[in-house]
């Protein structure tokens, strides 16, 4: 998968969310799993992650897209600023 440092970061906090990565990973819906957890869907009262665990899941995503070749699928976003709008 990526490297174990990183999935061990996740897990020792997340450990459900360790277990839906190695569920999603080589698949196109990891990276879209990915984007979701990292964005505020709750409308702003998620805390969000420690640095630690943020990086961890970007190192996982960005060595994904690496070992599959495959870009981010990005049908589901139709207006970036639409989604961006409680800035």
């Amino acid at each position: 998968m990526t490297t174990q440092t990183d999935l061990d970061t996740i897990n020792a906090s997340y450990p459900h969310i360790g277990k839906m990565l190695n569920e999603k990973w080589g698949t196109k819906d990891l990276v879209s799993y990915i984007e979701q957890l990292l964005q505020d869907t709750r409308d702003g009262s998620r805390r969000g992650f420690p640095f630690q665990v943020m990086t961890a899941l970007v190192n996982i995503q960005s060595q994904h897209l690496q070992s599959t070749g495959a870009p981010p699928d990005r049908t589901e976003i139709k207006d970036t600023w639409a989604r961006h709008s409680h800035l």
